[in-house]
């Protein structure tokens, strides 16, 4: 049995999805906390809840929910435990220094074999209203009509989709991986790129760059999880296509909402 704590993170909402998906445990960090039934019969857990605290404040053990988890299945020694990190780990920030603390006190307290940590690129889906990059140009698509970029559109970033993403998380899970793991697209797309074909699929917009500088321009190496699984890198097509979708989801939206 897996569960999934956080179960109304983006992923995890995408995760319910699945068939493959269908027998797995949903249930919020609060009740995984609180409560002690849900470990029966459970060998591996994976969790999306992260307190936001961590991305502005300095770490600490009260906010960090993967240790408190961690803490609570350590008794467990059957129940494997994969933690959502970042590639941010290798950046001079408090959200990255955060995952990286968090990452060592996993293993201190489950060890090395009990761990799987995924370093994970830029996940993307339908994701209207989100703090990241597609969700605030969605947002900006639907109440403007025009993406903003504070950023060179020539910015080169690793996205993956959300349901290819599902995909290798399954597989992870089902074969209790351990070890770490950049998980991305294997391709890098200019931000310029994507934000044409989702105003492509969207049928109307415009972008405007406000700066022309290069910013957090990263690529992730996938080579290791290649070499465990059977994983293709993501073509461009297929990120493209995803992104027209994205657009005429988002047009078919705003269509509903003013008949």
């Amino acid at each position: 049995m897996i569960a999934v704590i956080g179960k109304n993170s983006f992923i995890a909402l995408h995760l319910q999805k699945k068939e493959e998906c269908k027998d797995w445990i949903f249930l919020s960090h609060q009740d995984a906390l609180r409560e002690e039934g849900w470990l029966e019969g459970v060998e591996c857990v994976i969790n999306f809840a992260f307190s936001p605290k961590l991305s502005q404040e300095s770490y600490t053990v009260k906010e960090d929910v993967d240790r408190q988890i961690a803490e609570k299945i350590k008794n467990y020694p059957h129940i494997h435990y994969i933690m959502m990190s970042s590639r941010m780990v290798h950046e001079d920030n408090l959200y990255g220094r955060a995952k990286l603390r968090i990452e060592q006190e996993l293993e201190q307290i489950l060890g090395a074999s009990r761990l799987c940590v995924l370093r994970c690129a830029n996940i993307f889906g339908s994701e209207l209203g989100r703090p990241t990059f597609f969700g605030q140009a969605l947002t900006a698509l639907k109440n403007h009509q025009k993406i903003t970029l504070n950023m060179s559109g020539e910015t080169r970033k690793d996205f993956i989709p959300v349901d290819i993403f599902c995909d290798i998380l399954i597989q992870i899970a089902q074969q209790k991986l351990a070890g770490v793991y950049n998980i991305g697209s294997g391709v890098s797309v200019s931000s310029g790129d994507i934000a044409h074909w989702l105003i492509e699929g969207y049928g109307q917009g415009s972008l405007e760059i406000r700066d022309d500088a290069v910013k957090g321009q990263f690529f992730m190496d996938i080579s290791k999880i290649k070499e465990r699984f059977n994983i293709e890198e993501v073509s461009l097509d297929v990120i493209k296509r995803r992104c027209i979708d994205l657009g005429q989801e988002l047009r078919k939206e705003c269509a509903q909402q003013h008949e």
